[in-house]
C-alpha cells in the first residue's frame, strides 16, 4: 500500500499543537474516527461534513466562540471543547449520541450555579451522556434530574446500556462446589435489589457486606472508562506533547502532501475509468447497431418470403379457379346436351302419337 492509500484509510488523525488556524482540507479523510485538534488557534468549527465516521473530536484550548456545525456527526461520542471562548451551549447543536462532553474553562461557566444548571440541561437533552466536564453522570443523578417517569422510560431505551458481571461464588458448606455466576443488569436497574436476589439465590452468608460489594462492582462497571479517552489536561500532559503525542502525530505538511498524492492518484484513476467507460459505451453502441442491423436484415428476408408466399398462393388460387371454371363449364354443357336430348326424345315421341 502506497503512502497516499495508507493516509486515505487513516482512522486516527493528530494535528494537536500544530498552530492550525482553521479546520480545512479534510475531505479525503472520510475514514477518520478520532480527530485531535486541541492546542491550536482555531476560531470556528467548520468543514466536518465529510467525517461521518467521527467518534472523537478534540478541540480543547482553541479560540472557538460558538458550538456549531457538528449536529450531523451522528456517531460522535466524545467531544472536548474545554478552554475556549464559548459563551453559551445550545444543546440543539450537539450530536444526539454524545456520551462524553467537556466544556470546562469557558465563559459559559462563570460560577458553580452556572455549571450545575448547564449540567442538568445536558443530562435532560442528551440521553447517552455518561460524563460531563470529566465527572461521571450516575444513574442516581439522572433519576433526580429527569424525574421518575422519564427515568423509567430512559431505562427501557437504547441509551440505558446492558452489562454483565461475573462473580466468583465460594463454596461454604459441605457438598457445595465453587463456581462463577453471571449477573446481568442495565444502567437504570435497581442494583441493590439485583444484588440481594443474587445473594439469596446462591445462599451467600454475610449478605449485607456481599450486597454492598456487588453493588460497588456494578457501579464501577457502569462508570467504566470509555474506549475513547479525552485528551489530558495541561497539568496531566507532562511530557506527552514533546514525546508521545509528537511521535504519533502527523504534521500539517504531511496532510497536504498526502492530499496532493491522493488527488493525483484519484485523477489518474478517474481518467482511466473515463477511458474505460467511453470504450465500453462505444462497444455497446456497436453491438446495438449490429443487433439492429441483423434484425432489419432478418425482417427484410421474412418480408421477401412472405411476399413470395403470397404470390405463390395467388397463382395457385388463380390456376385452381380457372380449372374449376373449366370443369363447371364442361358440366353445364353436358347438362345442356342431356336436357336437349331429353327434349328431342320427348318431341319425337309426341309426333309419333299424332300420326
Amino acid at each position: 500500500m502506497c503512502r497516499g492509500q495508507a493516509l486515505l484509510a487513516l482512522q486516527v488523525l493528530r494535528l494537536d499543537g500544530k498552530q492550525v488556524t482553521e479546520i480545512d482540507n479534510l475531505e479525503s479523510f472520510d475514514q477518520v474516527q478520532e480527530l485531535y485538534l486541541h492546542y491550536n488557534a482555531i476560531e470556528r468549527i467548520e468543514n466536518l461534513d465529510f467525517l461521518g465516521r467521527l467518534r472523537l473530536l478534540s478541540l480543547g484550548n482553541n479560540a472557538i466562540c460558538v458550538v456549531e456545525n457538528i449536529r450531523h456527526l451522528r456517531q460522535l461520542e466524545v467531544l472536548d471543547l474545554s478552554a475556549n471562548q464559548i459563551a453559551a451551549v445550545d444543546e440543539a447543536e450537539l450530536p444526539p449520541r454524545l456520551a462524553y462532553l467537556d466544556v470546562s474553562e469557558n465563559p459559559c461557566i462563570k460560577s458553580p450555579e452556572d455549571a450545575a444548571n448547564l449540567r442538568r440541561r445536558m443530562v435532560q437533552a442528551l440521553p447517552f451522556l455518561r460524563e460531563w466536564n470529566r465527572t461521571s453522570i450516575t444513574p442516581v443523578e439522572r433519576r433526580q434530574v429527569m424525574g421518575e417517569d422519564s427515568f423509567v422510560a430512559w431505562g427501557k431505551g437504547p441509551a440505558s446500556r446492558a452489562h454483565c458481571l461475573y462473580i466468583p461464588v465460594i463454596a461454604e458448606k459441605p457438598g457445595e462446589r465453587s463456581l462463577t455466576a453471571k449477573v446481568e443488569f442495565r444502567d437504570a436497574d435497581d442494583l441493590k435489589a439485583i444484588a440481594r436476589r443474587f445473594c439469596h439465590q446462591y445462599d451467600i452468608s454475610e449478605k449485607d457486606s456481599a450486597v454492598t460489594d456487588i453493588v460497588a462492582q456494578m457501579e464501577e462497571l457502569i462508570s467504566a472508562t470509555p474506549r475513547h479517552r479525552l485528551p489530558a489536561r495541561p497539568q496531566e500532559r507532562q511530557q506527552d506533547v514533546d514525546q508521545g503525542a509528537e511521535a504519533s502525530s502527523m504534521r500539517v505538511s504531511d496532510v497536504l502532501e498526502a492530499q496532493d498524492s491522493i488527488l493525483r492518484t484519484s485523477g489518474q484513476v478517474l481518467l482511466q475509468e473515463s477511458h474505460g467507460v467511453l470504450n465500453a459505451a462505444k462497444q455497446r453502441i456497436r453491438s446495438k447497431r449490429e443487433s439492429v442491423q441483423n434484425r432489419m436484415n432478418k425482417t427484410d428476408e421474412e418480408a421477401e418470403r412472405t411476399v413470395a408466399q403470397i404470390a405463390a398462393d395467388r397463382q395457385a388460387f388463380v390456376e385452381g379457379a380457372s380449372e374449376r371454371r373449366q370443369h363447371a363449364l364442361a358440366a353445364l354443357r353436358k347438362r345442356k346436351e342431356e336436357v336437349l336430348e331429353r327434349y328431342r326424345g320427348a318431341a319425337a315421341r309426341g309426333g309419333s302419337s299424332k300420326e
